[in-house]
């Protein structure tokens, strides 16, 4: 039951920082805060998930689907 609160706590934070802070940090953010608090992976484990399925979620949505991802606005 734990699990599933975390779970929607994150996807609701991801929500809602998507058009806030871009795709990849918000991704990034939220991939490694799974892993570590509802996954409970190591810390090292968790950053090189974290880095593989962002790099590859961005590339299958941007280059292969065409999707315009929002980007950080604070580097715009």
């Amino acid at each position: 039951r734990v699990k599933l609160v975390l779970a929607f706590v994150a996807t609701l934070a991801y929500a809602c920082l998507f058009e806030r802070i871009g795709f990849f940090l918000a991704t990034l953010v939220f991939m490694l805060g799974w892993q570590i608090v509802v996954e409970r992976q190591g810390w090292l484990k968790s950053i090189i998930i974290t880095a593989l399925c962002t790099a590859a979620m961005y590339t299958l949505f941007r280059y292969l689907l065409h999707v315009e991802l929002p980007s950080n606005p604070l580097l715009s």
